[in-house]
């Protein structure tokens, strides 16, 4: 197993329909998906990192979509 420390939050762009599948993770960093998802586990600590699980891969939402899903999930606490 490699200790190769990569950054890579700068690889994960802003925006649902701008997400990285982490394929395209694994292509650009050289690292399998293990060290992929670790990568990310870690960098979840200091950033939003969403993967919804549509096939459109990891982002990091925008201000926009966090505070349309800060809306969405007030609203549905209201109707709860």
């Amino acid at each position: 197993m490699s200790n190769k420390v990569i950054d890579i939050i700068k690889f994960i762009p802003y925006g649902h329909e701008n997400g990285i599948t982490g394929r395209e993770l694994q292509n650009i960093t050289h690292l399998n998906n293990r060290r992929v998802r670790e990568f990310n586990k870690t960098e979840r600590m200091d950033h939003v990192i969403l993967n919804m699980q549509d096939g459109k891969g990891y982002f990091r939402p925008t201000e926009a979509e966090t505070e349309y899903n800060h809306h969405s999930l007030y609203q549905s606490n209201i109707t709860n």
